[in-house]
């Protein structure tokens, strides 16, 4: 048996024992292992192996060696949120209602014109990357004229359908305790994802 035969081996075993049935089911398909955790969701891992040496890596070198770089929309916050698909930051306040009618009238016409370019796999990566950033620039240069106000962005926040991810305020104190760094790239505006993050954390 090779080394990578006798690693999947333990990764296999390690992923299967009893210790960790409390948290817990896994099934290895097609070399895969999907995790069904107990809060519902999924985590799966195409390869087992390049997963366990990075994991025994990190491990290796230390808390002090790493930082974690996240997406906000969709990735901290939550894709379903009481039955339906969650907001993201832009969205909290196209659909406030708290803004000018010129503002709200002006984001769904672009919503309309862009959203079916983003979801058109016939368009080239160089093509579609055009028509977002389209997109972005004209939002928002509209939302420069909207009347926007902190106070608008706590209302918008409060009443809007986002959510943080369960689990989230578990991972903030474990790198707080650990001091690492969570670095947040997002293309959403920061004034609301700050106001998400006070808010629902």
């Amino acid at each position: 048996m090779g080394p990578a035969q006798g690693l999947t081996e333990k990764i296999r075993n390690e992923f299967n024992d009893g210790y960790v049935s409390e948290w817990y089911r896994k099934v290895v398909l097609n070399g895969a292992i999907v995790q069904r955790r107990s809060c519902g969701s999924f985590l799966v891992i195409p390869d087992p192996i390049k997963f366990e040496l990075k994991r025994e890596k990190l491990i290796e070198d230390g808390p002090e060696s790493l930082q974690v770089i996240t997406d906000f929309d969709h990735t901290l916050t939550s894709y379903v949120v009481n039955g339906q698909k969650g907001l993201s930051c832009h969205e909290c306040l196209a659909q406030c209602g708290l803004l000018t009618k010129e503002y709200h009238s002006k984001v769904q016409q672009l919503q309309k014109k862009y959203y079916p370019l983003e979801l058109d796999s016939s368009l080239s990566y160089k093509e579609k990357l055009a028509f977002m950033e389209e997109w972005y620039a004209q939002g928002n240069e509209a939302l420069v004229h909207s009347g926007l106000t902190k106070e608008i962005v706590f209302l918008a926040v409060q009443s809007a359908d986002i959510d943080l991810r369960k689990g989230h305020k578990n991972l903030f104190n474990c790198l707080s305790e650990k001091s690492v760094p969570l670095l947040i790239f997002s293309a959403g505006l920061k004034e609301v994802l700050e106001e998400v993050l006070q808010q629902r954390s």
